[in-house]
């Protein structure tokens, strides 16, 4: 049985972007053994319908979310640049799995992390309101929850601003800086080696040659980023005002 992913186009607003295609097309899935899957997608007043044939039942949701944004994402550019002239997103929201269960699309759970580091909302908020690269870091962080395709970009930047924001430096680190760095963190063994893979992953992104690596790493990249954010907080803490 096909697997069906249903969503909707908007415009920035927040209101639905009431697009009409129709398309039938086949698209080849990077992922292991390369598979290559039938799909076709219809569009009727915003609301998008994509079946994928059976060869990706084995696919989890960030890979049919990806793949159904990438789908869709086609149409949306060529509507942007030639009628609307206006920015568009899609947002799958849930599939019917070959059962027949529907399954919502979830992409928006931070995970839990174990270290012991309470955020006071306070002293965040003091903190994101008074130190704009602080803030900018956390904004990447952000993005990069949207953006899962291309979290190991976003993720990267925002340890970059926290190196220079700790160390006070805005030319990139010497090795001894970057030893120095995580030991004002206090990371731990595990937390170093994960960051070396995000900075090894984020390579070709960052050079215009994306591989489907990130999405594989998603979820460590994202509990990653949450621990980099605790991590740089407890570090610049401000105390709260009496």
């Amino acid at each position: 049985m096909a697997i069906k992913v249903y969503g909707k186009t908007y415009f920035l607003n927040g209101q639905i972007a009431q697009l009409n295609v129709d398309a039938t097309g086949e698209i080849s899935i990077n992922k292991d053994d390369n598979r290559k899957t039938t799909w076709k997608a219809k569009i009727d007043k915003g609301n998008v319908e994509i079946e994928f044939g059976s060869e990706i039942d084995k696919l989890d949701f960030l890979w049919l979310r990806h793949l159904a944004k990438d789908l869709i994402d086609n149409f949306v550019f060529a509507k942007e640049i030639n009628e609307l002239n206006e920015c568009i997103v899609f947002f799958p929201e849930y599939y019917i799995d070959k059962e027949g269960n529907k399954l919502y699309v979830r992409f928006d759970k931070i995970p839990d992390v174990d270290i012991d580091i309470k955020v006071d909302e306070n002293k965040f908020i003091k903190l994101l309101g008074s130190n704009p690269d602080f803030r900018d870091a956390v904004k990447d962080y952000h993005i990069g929850l949207f953006d899962n395709t291309n979290c190991p970009t976003h993720f990267y930047r925002m340890v970059d601003s926290f190196k220079h924001l700790i160390m006070g430096k805005e030319d990139q680190l010497t090795p001894s800086e970057f030893e120095e760095f995580q030991k004002r963190m206090g990371l731990e063994e595990q937390e170093k080696v994960d960051l070396n893979e995000l900075y090894k992953t984020a390579i070709p992104y960052r050079h215009g040659t994306r591989k489907p690596y990130g999405l594989d790493n998603y979820s460590k990249f994202m509990k990653l980023g949450k621990i980099m954010i605790l991590r740089t907080y407890n570090y610049l803490e401000i105390p709260t005002e009496p």
